[in-house]
């Protein structure tokens, strides 16, 4: 039972499963990675048993199809210690696995590949093909707003509403709510799912930007699958329902601000040196030609900017947590961002035209 690969091959498998790999597991075999060569093809498996990654590499040569299991961090830290161009041989005797490059050797101990947790993925389903980069561009703008470690469990994910014409993605923690929508086509029935906060970080890190790179997406009862040339992934969804967000997105807001996103983003994080360190808050003062930005902290320190900006309607003034205000300012392109206000008691709704059907929303602080 042998193969041997590339370094660098290798190395790529494994980074793409060891971001679910801890050292330090209830279960030991959760620390290992699972080896798999079939067909000539060489597949490295990593589990938390919330989530499974599994990341391909190709073969120089190999004898025979076998598994085993050893530890993803140890095999990781030796393949990245070792040249570029080396090509690794490994092999099985009895419980131990030998690694051999160059004159370098290396000794790893295994545990039994049955007892690795392989997720079960029921073959039935929605499933759609769909392109890389724009998965991750709606990713990108919206899991910023994700809750973290909240009591209410269904809101520490990504929620997904698809049907055969649009996707669209959703996250809220309580405070600010992000939406975006984008054409999505192929699913045969309309679905709804909450993807957990940790595998929309891991597929973040996954997902490629490369033009016309492709995945297939099944959708089941209780997980996710998602599949590319390159990496499988599998996660479990989080049961429960998802807040009408709608009824969350202001409506009949009176005045219309319209400030450049740079400008503005440069002078928020200027202001956000000199906010109060426990509530990041700034005070914006809506007027005529100009916004004002005010932050102070509880040495009595001030920071002051002014702005240019169209703006329509009575002078306003607003605070808000400035982080939440630069997490928006970061997920839409340069250009125009356009503010709808009401009073100083309602949420604000922010939108860029460069981001298409994207919608924010900010609950304002008390002054």
């Amino acid at each position: 039972m042998k193969f041997t690969t590339k370094r660098d091959q290798l190395l790529k498998g494994l980074q793409f499963v060891t971001g679910v790999v801890e050292r330090r597991q209830s279960l030991p075999i959760l620390s290992h990675v699972l080896i798999r060569v079939q067909n000539s093809r060489l597949s490295l498996v990593g589990s938390d048993l919330e989530i499974e990654l599994t990341g391909h590499a190709d073969l120089i040569e190999n004898e025979s199809p076998f598994e085993t299991t050893v530890s993803g961090r140890k095999l990781m830290d030796i393949c990245r210690t070792l040249p570029e161009s080396a090509d690794i041989s490994f092999h099985l005797d009895g419980t131990k696995a030998f690694l051999v490059a160059g004159k370098s050797r290396f000794s790893l101990v295994t545990l039994p590949s049955t007892d690795f947790p392989l997720a079960a993925f029921e073959s039935s389903g929605n499933e759609v093909t769909c392109l890389q980069a724009e998965l991750a561009a709606l990713l990108e703008s919206t899991s910023f707003a994700m809750a973290q470690q909240d009591v209410r469990y269904y809101l520490n994910g990504l929620f997904f509403e698809a049907d055969n014409n649009t996707i669209c993605s959703v996250a809220t923690d309580g405070h600010r709510l992000a939406v975006r929508k984008m054409e999505f086509h192929g699913l045969a029935t309309p679905t709804q799912f909450i993807l957990p906060r940790k595998g929309v970080i891991e597929l973040l890190r996954l997902l490629s930007k490369e033009e016309g790179k492709t995945l297939s997406m099944r959708i089941g009862q209780n997980a996710i699958r998602l599949e590319s040339d390159t990496f499988t992934f599998v996660s479990r969804l989080i049961e429960g329902k998802f807040p009408d967000y709608r009824r969350v997105i202001p409506q009949g807001g009176n005045k219309k601000a319209i400030v450049d996103r740079d400008t503005l983003k440069q002078a928020l994080t200027r202001a956000a040196i000199l906010t109060n360190e426990k509530y990041h808050a700034v005070r914006l003062h809506f007027d005529t030609n100009s916004l004002l930005i005010t932050a102070t902290n509880t040495e009595q320190e001030e920071a002051k900017d002014e702005i240019p900006l169209q703006y329509e309607g009575d002078a306003l003034e607003m605070g808000f947590n400035v982080n939440y205000l630069l997490d928006v300012l970061s997920a839409v392109p340069p250009g125009e961002v356009i503010f709808t206000l009401s009073s100083p008691d309602n949420s604000v709704l922010i939108h860029s035209d460069g981001l298409g059907q994207a919608q924010f929303v900010i609950m304002p602080m008390s002054l």
